[in-house]
């Protein structure tokens, strides 16, 4: 065999693992227990001040970074039950509040409806924060992204353009990635722009398909870093979880088959799409570790909660309905909001911790005696009109 060939060769194997070496995951309904000490090294609890200046009443949207917190939080109006007032609020790491951020109407012109971004990122080395800001007008659509500085106070709004319809935008690493709204209006799914907030590149058509009577309120999209990449699935009608490359390169990674559980573009075009929602399992986050993805699912009108084993390819349903059952210091039951390589967070209201005191004996701990006395004292001092904490699970 000549060395040509044999290079011919090497040149389709390497090529094939690239395009086909995806991992192909099978969705079902199975239960089975996994427990926070099988992931867990440690867990940290990060109570957020509150004072006058920062009641935090119902948070939406958070994001985290090397030394700082940013939230946003909804206020409701008693009358009618829908938010009257958003507010954002900066804290740092340790929980002490920085400032509050009020993005105003006067940013829009005056028939703007519901002016108030989605967190993109920190930016900490200007001490900048960024939102994405997305609303229609009667005959024209607003996409904007607003900076702040840590002071709280306006700096810039910067016009981005509408022919992309962008679901979300969010920062990663030196870029921005967009998301397009996958109700068949916009032909791509996901969008690429600089720092300087200049479009690059668009990538992976989602199917196309249109809305006759419903649209559902499932989270369009599951997002995490994981050893430093960004990972990201548009949820309902793409089945790949995609790995972006320093590149910029889509990577297709995982294959979810949900089998006869899957949401199919003939489903979604249906009038009855929310009458047979029940019996589909419908994707609404994910996240990954060294040993498991683990994956939170809507079915039979409930969030439910799933693992997924690498080595032996089981995908398995935790037993409680409310996480990752939590035997490492006694705690309530985990489920991440949001993931950064092997730090996985969330926020988590005062109350949880009074109700977990007629729990703490539910397991047999596993985690070291000085976290689990620690939980066992926050769960006795903190006020249940304290404002929420962050939990961060560090992973094995």
């Amino acid at each position: 065999m000549n060395v040509m060939y044999r290079f011919f060769l090497i040149f389709l194997f390497l090529l094939e693992v690239h395009v086909f070496g995806q991992t192909a995951i099978t969705v079902s309904p199975n239960t089975e227990n996994l427990t926070l000490s099988d992931i867990a090294q440690s867990v940290e609890y990060i109570p957020l001040e509150t004072n006058e200046n920062c009641i935090i009443e119902t948070v939406g949207e958070f994001t985290m970074s090397d030394n700082y917190i940013l939230l946003t939080n909804y206020q409701f109006d008693d009358n009618f039950g829908i938010a009257s007032k958003v507010f954002h609020y900066l804290f740092a790491r340790t929980g002490q509040f920085v400032t509050k951020i009020d993005i105003g109407e006067d940013l829009f012109s005056g028939d703007a409806a519901d002016p108030y971004g989605k967190i993109i990122s920190i930016n900490e080395k200007d001490k900048q924060l960024l939102f994405f800001v997305s609303v229609q007008h009667p005959e024209k659509r607003e996409q904007k992204v607003i900076y702040y500085g840590f002071d709280g106070r306006f700096i810039k709004s910067v016009d981005l353009p509408a022919e992309h319809w962008l679901f979300e935008l969010n920062g990663f690493g030196e870029y921005f990635l967009g998301k397009s709204h996958n109700m068949g209006e916009t032909p791509f799914t996901y969008h690429i722009y600089d720092n300087d907030l200049k479009h690059i590149t668009s990538k992976i058509k989602p199917v196309p398909f249109t809305f006759q009577e419903h649209k559902s309120g499932m989270a369009e999209f599951s997002e995490y870093v994981y050893n430093g990449r960004l990972h990201v699935r548009e949820n309902v009608l793409n089945d790949t979880v995609y790995l972006i490359d320093s590149d910029l390169s889509f990577i297709p990674k995982y294959i979810i088959n949900s089998g006869e559980y899957e949401v199919t573009k003939e489903i979604r075009r249906a009038g009855n799409f929310s009458g047979i929602l029940p019996k589909l399992m419908i994707q609404t986050a994910m996240f990954e570790t060294k040993d498991f993805l683990l994956f939170g699912y809507q079915y039979g009108k409930e969030d439910n909660y799933y693992r997924y084993h690498k080595e032996d390819s089981q995908f398995t349903q935790f037993v409680s309905s409310s996480g990752i059952p939590n035997d490492y210091d006694g705690g309530f039951d985990f489920w991440p909001q949001h993931q950064y390589n092997d730090e996985l967070a969330s926020l988590y209201t005062a109350e949880l911790f009074e109700k977990n005191r007629n729990n703490f004996n539910k397991f047999e701990l596993q985690g070291p005696a000085e976290a689990i006395w620690r939980m066992e004292q926050l769960s006795h001092t903190i006020d249940t009109e304290d404002n929420p904490v962050l939990v961060i699970v560090k992973l094995k």
